[in-house]
C-alpha cells in the first residue's frame, strides 16, 4: 500500500478555491488503498474568518493534521505573509515525524506548503510532487493585492527554486508551462492536470431554487458564484447593473471584497444587485442551473497567474457563460477551447451588460468533461510516476 503526505493550507470544510480538489484527491487516494496524511490549516476561506476544527481527525480514510495559524480579516500582502509564517511554524512539528512516506505533495497556494513538502521530501528521501493551482510569482504582479508587486521578483525566484527541486510538477493550466520552462525545468517533469467539476446534479427546479433565495420566478438572473476577492474585479458587475436594471445581478459567495461591494451597491442605489452567502454544493448546483447567465470576471491585468476553479462547475451546468477577462488569460483560452462562452473586455461594465443581454435565452453547448478536465485519477498517475522514477535510482529511496 503506497503512502503519501500532502501539505496544503486549504482543505474541507472550505468550499472554494483549491480545497475541493485537494480534498477530492486525498479522499480518492484513500479509497484507492493509499495511506494518506493531509497536513493542512484551519478552515477560513473564502470568508477569511477562522473556524474551529480538531487538530487531528480521520475523515473518509484521510488522516488530517491541522496546524493552527493566524487568519487576516483583510488579506493584504503582509497579512497573507503572516498567515503563511504562522502556519509553517505550526506545521513544522508534523513534518518531523513524516519520515516514512513514499511520496510528498505540496499544493500552492501557498508557498509555505511547497516549502514544507520539499523539506519533508528531503528528510524522508522521498520524491516530491508540487501541484500548482496558482503561480505565486505571477499573482504578486497581477492579483491587485496591495503591496504584492513589490515582492514579485523575490516570490518568483523562491517559486522557481522550489520547482527545480521537485521530481514532478502538476499544473492546472496549460499556460503555466512557459513559466517553469523559464527556470530550465525539463518538460518531462511537467504535467498539465486541469481541475474538474465537483458539483452534484441539481436537485431542485428553477422556481424552487429562485424562491429559496428570495428571487422572483420572472427574474432574469446573471450570477457570479464564488470568491469575491481583489483579482475578480467585481466592481464591473456593479457597473453592468447600472446599465441593465431589468437584469437581477446576483453575487453569491464570500471573500475579502464582499463588504466593500455591498456598501458600493447600496451607495449607488443598485436595487437589482443581490448578495447571497456561500452554499452547500447541492444548493449551489441548483442555483448555477437556475441562472440565465453565469458571470466570470477578472482584473484586466490577470492573465496567467491562475485558472478560476469555478469554470469547471460553470461549464458543466448547462447555463451560458459570459466572461469579462483579458483575451489572452488562461480563463479565456479554456473558454475558447470549450466553445461555450462570450468573452468581453475585462473591466468594461457596459460591454459586460451588452454581452449578458445577448446571452440571455441562449443554450450552452455540451462540454466533454473527460477531454476538457482532469481528475483525481490523473493526479494519482503523476504520483506513481514520481515513485517509480525514484525507485529506478538506487540509493535515493530511504
Amino acid at each position: 500500500m503506497p503512502s503519501v503526505t500532502m501539505f496544503g493550507i486549504y482543505y474541507a470544510p472550505d468550499r472554494s478555491g483549491n480545497a475541493p480538489y485537494t480534498t477530492g484527491t486525498a479522499e480518492f487516494l484513500a479509497a484507492n488503498g493509499w495511506d494518506v496524511t493531509m497536513v493542512t490549516g484551519m478552515p477560513h476561506y473564502p470568508e477569511w474568518k477562522k473556524r474551529r476544527a480538531p487538530a487531528q481527525s480521520i475523515i473518509n480514510g484521510v488522516r488530517i493534521i491541522r496546524a493552527n495559524h493566524y487568519v487576516p480579516s483583510n488579506p493584504t500582502t503582509l497579512g497573507r505573509g503572516a498567515m503563511e509564517v504562522t502556519w509553517t511554524m505550526g506545521a513544522w512539528r508534523p513534518l518531523l515525524s513524516r519520515l516514512n512516506t513514499d511520496v510528498v505533495v505540496g499544493i500552492t497556494p501557498t508557498l509555505a506548503a511547497a516549502w514544507l513538502a520539499a523539506a519533508t521530501a528531503k528528510r524522508s528521501h522521498s520524491p516530491l510532487v508540487l501541484w500548482f493551482q496558482d503561480l505565486m510569482g505571477q499573482a504578486a504582479v497581477q492579483s491587485g493585492i496591495d503591496g504584492a508587486d513589490r515582492i514579485a521578483g523575490a516570490v518568483k525566484r523562491i517559486e522557481h527554486r522550489l520547482a527545480l527541486g521537485a521530481d514532478q510538477i502538476v499544473m492546472c493550466a496549460d499556460g503555466y508551462q512557459s513559466y517553469f520552462e523559464e527556470a530550465d525545468i525539463p518538460p518531462e517533469r511537467l504535467s498539465v492536470v486541469r481541475n474538474w467539476s465537483t458539483m452534484p446534479k441539481p436537485t431542485k427546479t428553477r422556481s424552487e431554487t429562485l424562491a429559496q433565495h428570495g428571487l422572483s420566478e420572472a427574474a432574469v438572473v446573471a450570477l457570479h458564484s464564488g470568491n469575491m476577492g481583489a483579482k475578480q474585479g467585481l466592481d464591473v458587475v456593479l457597473d453592468a447593473a447600472e446599465n441593465r436594471s431589468e437584469v437581477t445581478w446576483v453575487l453569491q459567495g464570500d471573500g475579502s471584497e464582499r463588504r466593500s461591494l455591498e456598501a458600493s451597491a447600496k451607495e449607488r442605489g443598485l436595487t437589482n444587485v443581490v448578495f447571497l452567502p456561500s452554499l452547500e454544493s447541492e444548493d449551489l448546483s441548483s442555483l448555477l442551473s437556475a441562472a440565465d447567465v453565469l458571470l466570470l470576471t477578472q482584473l484586466p491585468a490577470v492573465t496567467d497567474m491562475s485558472l478560476p476553479s469555478k469554470l469547471t462547475s460553470y461549464l458543466t451546468s448547462g447555463t451560458p457563460v459570459v466572461a469579462a477577462v483579458h483575451p489572452d488569460s488562461e480563463a479565456a483560452l479554456l473558454l475558447r477551447e470549450a466553445g461555450s462562452a462570450q468573452i468581453t473586455a475585462a473591466g468594461d461594465g457596459a460591454a459586460l451588460a451588452s454581452a449578458v443581454t445577448s446571452a440571455i435565452g441562449c443554450s450552452a453547448p455540451m462540454v466533454n468533461s473527460a477531454d476538457l478536465f482532469g481528475s483525481p485519477e490523473k493526479i494519482e498517475k503523476v504520483l506513481l510516476q514520481a515513485i517509480e522514477a525514484r525507485t529506478r535510482q538506487p540509493g535515493l529511496v530511504g
